[in-house]
């Protein structure tokens, strides 16, 4: 039996975070105005949710289940890897600049999945769909708004598509298309008024989705009106055969498209994408590198430092030679690369777990539950995008909670009479045996205490920020110093040297040009800016030529450099 107290306060927490970092962004006074705001903002949630877990395993004294020992075996592995790792600990740690999917990240995620698993009482899943329509209706309302009267934030939109808080519009389409399921799972049950607000809701999505220029969200949006109508003629025809004819031939539907999006089959003029072809060089850069370092990786969020050498020569054709990524836009071969086999096995039984939870609740229900279906689509569009996309911070606080709500309901769901009363189902009232700790409290103090240790990322971006916008070359110093609340990365060293380089400050470029390469050997753009640095020296210069081809074999460039 769960406490109500730690309940209430677990559910609001975990509801209230995830909308708000889906929808937290920081603009003007940092260079990366999504991902460190948001794992800013993560660090407080999560550490929060880790001290309440850690306050629920005092008082009950509860074993840890098989789904957390998943979750620790994830943990410890990718740790192995991070302290293993040629890449810098602070990169693996903290993770690359722009994603910061590191080891930190991985370990917020985590605490916020086990918190999830504990929640029960149907009243409380309840919540987590309206955290999720609240994040969806800011974006919604922030959508129209740049559609009709342009965007109010001044952020540099290279994409000429909407954003929304995400920064990119893969991401805001994803995020489009499982809003668009969880509305329509949420539709089939409501009444005849908030049917219509729904159904107006469920337009201006399609909208925004056209407008994204992305067909990802497109897809997720199609697989979770399947799976919708999939889970109502379950449940509204008696004979399960039609219910099983659908789900076949929507699956052969699927996979028709899907082989379409990949350039074959009758549908590759339809929904081939040229984006596609590069995908596809970044996914067999992922499995080269899982087949160098098949059991520790490359290292957490260090796909960047390997992709040259570990891609194809095709990819030298499509998408060409200087076009590199830091991320397998794949969740899974991301793992795969990062952490080795032992990482990717992990994580496969991990999201096995919300499979399996789907499976046993649905085997269970005896009726529409529209608070499961929502639950079960919204985190099935994830698993979808993640194949195609990155562990964007804003999304993946998605399908990391889900998971562990999954889990979470089906446990609980086995003492709702087979769900055939789930809406009368009343919060569980006992005498706390934890009365003595405040859950508030505990959580407070464990909200700073994640505050603190994700903060670093944050405060290095703003002190380059300033150096960027002030033009005070002194304040460098500061900006790299490489303390606990400034620490380094690749791209902002490689970015001070061209700075300082286009500013005429020679003396200055070299300083941490040479700083760089000390900071990481295995990042190109270092070396090629101690090459083409004016002070640097002949025998520089040499290192540098010879660095260049070790990190980028196939690249004939760096072989012509005198």
């Amino acid at each position: 039996m769960y406490e109500t107290v730690f309940q209430v306060t677990l559910t609001k927490l975990l509801a209230v975070g995830a909308s708000a970092v889906t929808v937290f962004l920081m603009i003007g006074s940092v260079t990366d105005p999504v991902n460190a705001p948001k794992m800013f903002l993560l660090g407080g949630v999560s550490g929060a949710s880790i001290a309440l877990l850690m306050l629920l395993f005092i008082g009950k004294k509860e074993k840890p289940k098989y789904f957390d020992l998943v979750v620790f075996a994830f943990l410890i592995w990718s740790a192995i890897v991070a302290l293993r790792s040629d890449s810098p600990l602070t990169q693996n740690f903290y993770g690359a600049y722009g994603r910061h999917t590191g080891w930190l990240t991985y370990c917020l995620l985590a605490g916020l999945a086990l918190a999830a698993s504990r929640i029960r009482g149907f009243r409380n899943f309840e919540k987590f769909i309206l955290a999720f329509i609240f994040a969806m209706c800011v974006n919604l309302i922030y959508g129209l708004w740049v559609i009709f009267f342009g965007d109010f934030l001044w952020w540099n939109n290279t994409y000429g598509a909407i954003l929304g808080t995400f920064g990119n519009p893969n991401f805001i389409s994803s995020y489009l298309g499982m809003s668009f399921s969880a509305v329509l799972a949420l539709f089939v049950k409501l009444k005849k008024g908030p049917k219509l607000i729904a159904l107006l809701v469920l337009f201006i999505i399609a909208l925004q989705l056209i407008r994204a220029d992305s067909l990802q969200g497109i897809v997720i949006a199609a697989l979770g009106t399947w799976l919708v109508g999939f889970f109502w003629m379950c449940n509204y025809f008696k004979r399960k055969a039609i219910s099983w004819i659908f789900f076949g031939a929507g699956s052969s539907a699927g996979l028709v498209g899907v082989f379409g999006a990949l350039g074959h089959g009758p549908l590759k003029q339809a929904l081939a994408q040229p984006t596609v072809a590069l995908r596809e060089q970044y996914w067999l850069a992922a499995w080269q590198m899982a087949k160098e370092h098949p059991i520790f990786g490359v290292g957490m969020d260090s796909y960047g430092d390997w992709y040259r050498r570990a891609r194809a020569p095709q990819a030298l054709i499509t998408p060409g030679p200087d076009t590199v990524t830091n991320v397998a836009h794949n969740v899974f071969l991301d793992l795969l690369a990062s952490g080795g086999i032992p990482l990717f096995f992990i994580y496969l039984v991990f999201v096995c777990y919300g499979l399996i939870s789907i499976v046993r609740v649905a085997r269970r229900m005896k009726k529409y539950d529209s608070i499961f279906v929502t639950i079960a689509v919204i985190w099935i569009g994830f698993q979808a995008q993640s194949v195609i996309s990155i562990n964007q911070i804003g999304l993946a606080i998605w399908g990391w909670l889900l998971t562990g709500l999954l889990v979470g309901y089906e446990i609980d769901s086995r003492n709702w009479n087979l769900l055939d009363n789930v809406s009368k189902s009343k919060r569980l009232k006992q005498k706390s045996s934890i009365e003595v700790l405040s859950p508030k409290l505990i959580a407070f103090v464990g909200g700073v205490i994640g505050l603190l240790i994700a903060a670093p990322p944050l405060s290095a971006d703003i002190k380059w920020r300033s150096v960027q916008t002030s033009g005070q070359v002194t304040q460098l110093d500061t900006a790299f110093a490489g303390g606990y609340l400034s620490p380094l990365n690749s791209f902002t060293l490689a970015s001070a040297v061209q700075l300082l380089e286009n500013s005429k400050l020679p003396d200055l470029a070299i300083k941490y040009a040479r700083k760089g390469v000390r900071f990481n050997p295995s990042n190109l753009d270092g070396w090629k800016m101690l090459y083409y640095s004016t002070k640097s020296t002949p025998e520089e210069k040499i290192q540098a030529k010879l660095e260049m081809i070790r990190l980028d074999p196939l690249n004939p460039e760096w072989k012509k450099l005198s």
